[in-house]
């Protein structure tokens, strides 16, 4: 089927034997987007079995400091916020600033998820059956969203007394599908879509699986545009750079991609929908919605810069002022949002985490090239995929859907683990010796 060159099945047997989890933990994600519910279910299951605690390595400690670091000074924040609002030193009104609880869980339980679901990826083999159960997981949110665009098919759906709702929401801007947002929508098709494309390459010497893979993959891109998510638009252009043009040195690379994100950046904040075509000057971008939010975060992150405002920060201080005419839940870029909520040493150390987890791949990948042409283009796929999901949230934040953040740190997970792969084979071979 997907991906399907060199899939062995017999082997993917002998996988399920020798790990049970590694069942739970694949048909959660086959359900991931179209029952989260029972999918995190499972997914947690799997990651209970004792063959997920593995013994820390010497040379993956270098990856724990940073995490744990972030969850330190993650949770000192907290500490320090709640502290302040029992005070009187620190005038603020209580009912705004909520859900400090709920944004730290969002982060901690990922840091030991991180950790633990590596196991499932720790091979190339274990993560091309993770991108084939994807492929086919976004399928029905394919079904869902044409169904709503084209048949006029309106939900929400529920079913087990709303442990799963497929929400299809009429009178929207864009194909929302099984999710309640079309900018999740797209985000969940853009991730898929290097996975999709892989799917296509790779069953070139089968016709009804070309076919097959073909289809989901124009599926894949229609879906996209329906969406009228633009950052899920800027999934294409990733996958061009990244998977489609895969024979180009370090500089080159380098020089097309700042080229590439500039003229998308640009283009989101100044070309799509002609806002400024008429009368292109410096004051109409800066009244753009977008740069007020980043700028006003900004600001907020220089009155609070080493703790932050505690969880859900952007959006009790935004729309406790009431010259503020427009709701917006959050400051629309992850890293400006760990900012405000944590301060600035909990959002550097995060993001140097990320950064040189992109950058150790990224070498890995494109530059040493010490794999077989075929596990290299998957692990092209991967990254590809990590980058696309980055994107969604410089733009956006969706990580704050359970979906999206599962396969964020996911596929964050399969990089540690694409970088890891040489030191695992060392010290095999001196094992064996």
């Amino acid at each position: 089927m997907f991906l399907e060159k060199n899939i062995n099945f017999a082997d993917y047997i002998n996988y399920l034997k020798e790990n049970n989890g590694l069942i739970f933990f694949h048909i959660g994600i086959f359900l991931l987007f179209s029952a989260p519910a029972i999918s995190v279910i499972l997914i947690l299951i799997s990651l209970l079995n004792k063959k997920t605690v593995k013994q820390i390595k010497p040379y993956e400690k270098f990856w724990y400091y940073p995490l744990f670091f972030t969850a330190l000074f993650m949770f000192t924040s907290w500490m320090i916020f709640e502290l302040s609002m029992n005070s009187n030193s620190l005038v603020i009104d209580n009912e705004l600033f909520t859900e400090s609880k709920i944004s730290f869980l969002n982060w901690f339980p990922f840091f030991i998820f991180f950790f633990r679901v590596e196991i499932y990826l720790s091979n190339p083999q274990l993560r091309k059956y993770f991108g084939i159960l994807l492929v086919c997981s976004s399928i029905p949110i394919l079904i869902s969203g044409f169904g709503q665009e084209f048949f006029k098919i309106y939900g929400p759906k529920e079913i087990l007394d709303g442990l799963v709702i497929w929400y299809q929401r009429p009178n929207q801007s864009g194909m929302t599908g099984l999710f309640n947002n079309q900018n999740y929508t797209g985000c969940a098709l853009g991730l898929v879509l290097p996975f999709v494309f892989a799917s296509l390459r790779n069953s070139r010497n089968n016709v009804i699986s070309f076919l097959l893979s073909f289809l989901i993959l124009g599926s894949t891109i229609l879906g996209i545009f329906l969406t009228n998510s633009r950052n899920a638009w800027l999934s294409i252009p990733i996958l061009f750079c990244f998977l489609i043009i895969n024979k180009l040195n370090l500089i080159k690379y380098i020089i097309l991609s700042v080229f590439s994100f500039f003229l998308l950046y640009l283009s989101n904040l100044v070309l799509i929908g002609n806002k400024y075509l008429d009368n292109f000057q410096l004051i109409n971008i800066t009244n753009d919605p977008r740069v007020q939010i980043y700028l006003e975060s900004i600001s907020y992150i220089l009155q609070r810069p080493f703790f932050g405002w505690g969880g859900n920060g952007f959006s009790s201080i935004w729309n406790l002022d009431p010259y503020k005419q427009t709701y917006f839940s959050h400051s629309h870029n992850i890293f400006l949002e760990l900012s405000i909520q944590y301060g600035l040493i909990t959002s550097i150390v995060f993001s140097s985490f990320i950064f040189f987890i992109l950058f150790f791949s990224f070498r890995k990948i494109y530059i040493l090239k010490k794999k077989n042409s075929e596990e290299n283009f998957l692990d092209k796929v991967w990254l590809t995929s990590f980058l696309i999901i980055i994107n969604s949230n410089l733009l956006d934040i969706l990580y704050f859907d359970v979906r999206i953040s599962i396969l964020f740190w996911i596929l964050l997970a399969g990089l540690k683990s694409i970088i890891s792969e040489n030191y695992v084979n060392i010290e095999e071979k001196i094992q064996n010796y």
